[in-house]
């Protein structure tokens, strides 16, 4: 079995019986997805739906979270919403069963902010957001949650990109049983939009990663596909910013061979991207140094 987690987004650039995968952005969590090559034909099931669909293997550094790209008929069989985050099982029949994910999790280093003028807000960086799957936008509220004791704070976000920071105003961390800087567990809740510091739990990622490998089918010979296709519309954001900008991944025939060395993460890319999410009208286009 090959497990992941990836975002969904969904593209009429995308050909119906195709899926692009992008598994080698700045942020996401680990997973077995290597070995699978441009060209290989995957059965994509959610329930009783199933949908046979060609992989298009493809690179960003631009991308802030692994993801694939649906066609928007593919997505709705699948009941599959854009921006939606889901883990994938690959089992060794190719058969790749999806299900939404409802809790993302990640350790980070909350800080507290004592300054008199920053108590009615949270500082969280980008990469941060990217790995917890948050889509407010920036200076909107959020909910802060510890044990029966909520704080909606405002959101703000750095400049930089690759900030990954977490800073409690000192009221607010107080509330939330909060004394001290150190590292922390945050959890997000996808329902119901609320960022949780949970007690006692200490397992950051979804699911353990186990290293496997499994069979694949000889693939179908790989279509051309329009490039740059245009930015899909997330949830609930009146100005959906563009997607990032893929660069095309040199492609492997996949003769019947297997998942070969899943645990061997290519090299990372250069950690470069604005977080999807946020609109250049928030974000300064100017990168931090």
């Amino acid at each position: 079995m090959a497990m992941g987690i990836l975002d969904v987004w969904v593209s009429s650039d995308v050909d119906a019986s195709s899926m692009v995968l992008v598994t080698d952005c700045m942020n996401g969590y680990p997973h077995e997805l290597y070995g699978l090559q441009d060209g290989m034909t995957v059965t994509l099931s959610k329930g009783s739906e199933e949908k046979e669909v060609r992989i298009v293997r493809e690179s960003s550094n631009e991308c802030s979270f692994h993801y694939m790209e649906l066609h928007p008929q593919t997505a709705k069989q699948l009941g599959l919403a854009n921006g939606s985050r889901c883990r994938v099982t690959l089992d060794d029949k190719m058969e790749m069963k999806i299900a939404p994910v409802s809790v993302s999790r990640y350790h980070a280093n909350v800080q507290i902010e004592r300054h008199p003028s920053r108590q009615q807000r949270i500082v969280m960086g980008y990469s941060l957001l990217s790995m917890l799957g948050i889509r407010h936008p920036a200076k909107s509220a959020i909910t802060v949650k510890r044990n029966a004791s909520p704080v909606k704070l405002r959101l703000h976000v750095p400049e930089n990109e690759l900030d990954e920071s977490c800073i409690l105003p000192v009221q607010a961390a107080v509330k939330l049983g909060i004394t001290q800087n150190g590292t922390y567990l945050l959890e997000y809740n996808h329902a119901t939009r609320v960022l949780g510091l949970p007690e006692g739990v200490t397992q950051a990622e979804p699911f353990a990663v186990e290293q496997s490998s499994v069979s694949v089918r000889r693939p179908k010979q790989p279509q051309p596909r329009k490039s740059n296709p245009p930015a899909p519309a997330l949830l609930a954001k009146p100005l959906p910013p563009a997607r990032p900008t893929k660069k095309s991944a040199p492609r492997h025939a996949a003769s019947g061979r297997a998942l070969a060395a899943l645990s061997a993460a290519p090299a990372r890319p250069s950690r470069n991207a604005v977080a999807p999410w946020l609109h250049s009208s928030v974000v300064p286009r100017k990168r931090a140094r």
